[in-house]
């Protein structure tokens, strides 16, 4: 069985991109790319079922949520790139 590496310059400026569409509020590309970042790089499918869901909440209250509800979706999609980067390391 061949063990592919994926450089970890990959993962970090994948990770940095989602970072700086989530800084500049830009919350449903943001879900998008993370669905993408966690089908590339995660071990298994946990991952993507959370980024799934995660997605269709922004996706379902992105222009009406206010900052109560949306702040800990994002701190949820911080940590899940952050837990599919440590698993990457």
């Amino acid at each position: 069985m061949n063990i592919v590496t994926i450089p970890r310059m990959d993962i970090e400026t994948r990770k940095e991109e989602i970072q700086l569409l989530i800084a500049s509020n830009n919350l449903n590309k943001a879900a998008k790319r993370t669905m993408d970042f966690v089908r590339d790089f995660a071990a298994d499918r946990t991952p993507m079922r959370r980024a799934i869901e995660l997605s269709r909440a922004f996706q379902d209250g992105a222009t009406t949520m206010d900052n109560t509800k949306k702040n800990p979706l994002v701190f949820q999609l911080l940590e899940l790139i952050d837990d599919v980067s440590l698993n990457n390391a």
